[in-house]
């Protein structure tokens, strides 16, 4: 173990240690709504005990079930309740094998894990970013993002001090282009939404995420290629991440119609490619 894998490790455990020993009825208050986890931990349990338990067990606890099939019904203090301690029991265990992963130097199993795993973020971007080389960043900060790391605010903070990767992150069709439009669908004002990462180059996706929204503004703007941080078309929406840098902000008027078209191609698409692949196989 190198120096500063050493230092990485001293700082995961310190990090264990501050919080895993803390009593779990003081840092989670919800628990006292969920008798049967309560029970099932005992008095003046620790987070330990927390991570300690069997899956299994947790979840008969959580949901006060002892047989497979039963159900009960929850208030929706009772279920908020549950699904913050079943995300902290998630990500509390999978937080070790991400640890591991990084203090070996595995910096792309780490990075392919935490994006699998959006209950880690937060703690990656804390405790393990600072130490990651710079050759991974981009791709797993962009990837953490396009994966709900949206609302992390570690995971946004690195997106910002991000080099820009300008034009040669863009498709070939807009990659020779000086300035292009961008669109954007949300629910903030014309002032704010410069700061907003997410535009896409297509209106139809714009206003497409106008109907998931329901409703709000769409935005079309102007945009410097060379001001482009990132670019994603996993899922076909051709977003461009940026972050303060477009300009002659304007709202347009929204078409919800234009944005089921777009989504209603898409299914289709993704269905006739299916069919495809499932012809192929039964010809095989």
């Amino acid at each position: 173990m190198n120096d500063e894998q050493a230092s990485l490790y001293n700082d995961w455990q310190d990090w264990q240690d501050s919080f895993y020993w803390q009593r779990i009825d003081d840092t989670f208050p919800e628990i006292a709504l969920l008798p049967g986890l309560s029970k099932a931990l005992g008095e003046g349990a620790t987070i330990a005990d927390l991570v300690d338990m069997d899956a299994q067990e947790f979840t008969s606890a959580l949901y006060g079930i002892s047989n497979v099939g039963e159900s009960r019904s929850f208030s929706v203090d009772e279920y908020r309740a549950g699904e913050v301690l079943r995300y902290w029991k998630q990500k509390l265990t999978f937080l070790p094998k991400v640890a591991d992963l990084a203090i070996s130097g595995d910096w792309e199993g780490f990075s392919t894990r935490v994006q699998q795993i959006y209950e880690t973020m937060p703690e990656a971007f804390e405790i393990f970013y600072p130490y990651m080389p710079d050759e991974y960043r981009r791709e797993f900060v962009v990837g953490c993002y396009d994966n709900h790391g949206d609302a992390v605010d570690g995971c946004r903070e690195a997106l910002k001090q991000l080099p820009k990767g300008g034009a040669g992150e863009l498709p070939d069709d807009l990659r020779g282009q000086d300035v292009i439009t961008v669109y954007r669908a949300g629910r903030e004002g014309m002032d704010d939404a410069p700061f907003s990462f997410s535009w896409t180059t297509s209106r139809p996706v714009a206003n497409f995420f106008y109907n998931r929204h329901d409703g709000g503004h769409v935005y079309k703007a102007s945009l410097r290629t060379c001001d482009v941080i990132a670019y994603d078309d996993d899922r076909n929406e051709r977003e461009v991440l940026q972050y303060g840098d477009v300009y002659d902000v304007e709202e347009i008027e929204a078409d919800p119609q234009e944005g089921h078209d777009w989504r209603q191609r898409l299914h289709d698409e993704e269905m006739a490619e299916l069919n495809e692949i499932m012809e192929a196989r039964n010809n095989g």
